[in-house]
């Protein structure tokens, strides 16, 4: 049977090698493990360096705890971070390994999206995958990727093996 991580792991590798074929930038995977839930050293891939990353909180209104840190890793145990290299650059989300793989996919498609949006130029502000000749990312769908502006037939398929 397999585990949580590795059906994180199997989407994610599908996932960078479908948007990898479909820009003229390199996506791989190096790391997929259960996230770290309150702090960890997390090694940056291809470096001898660790980054510390904490998870704070602090009291909201009605008392309730509300996180503080953006960039800290969700504390729910379920959560899988996956360490995917942009050309060079480290970038690190996470996912529901409880979800089934499409759901896991779009987590990790639409977090990828954003944290590229956010990498210095040439990466910033570009859409992220392009759809063919439009200015806008396509969208990930059950089967692959496609146009959000046309919903219709599967522009990329993606395969995830089991359902």
């Amino acid at each position: 049977m397999e585990t949580r991580v590795q059906t994180v792991a199997a989407v994610a590798h599908a996932l960078a090698a479908s948007v990898s074929a479909l820009t003229p930038r390199h996506v791989r995977v190096s790391r997929v493990a259960p996230a770290p839930p309150f702090s960890a050293s997390v090694p940056e891939p291809g470096t001898d360096v660790f980054t510390t990353v904490l998870r704070l909180t602090e009291a909201g209104p009605g008392g309730s705890d509300v996180d503080a840190s953006a960039d800290a890793p969700p504390a729910d145990p379920r959560s899988i971070a996956v360490s995917f290299v942009v050309d060079d650059a480290p970038v690190t989300v996470f996912a529901d390994g409880d979800a089934r793989r499409w759901e896991v996919a779009r987590q990790l498609a639409s977090a990828l999206a954003d944290e590229v949006h956010e990498l210095p130029p040439p990466a910033w502000a570009q859409p992220f995958p392009p759809c063919p000749g439009h200015r806008h990312p396509m969208e990930l769908a059950e089967g692959g990727w496609r146009c959000p502006r046309a919903p219709g037939p599967i522009i990329a398929p993606i395969a995830l093996d089991r359902p």
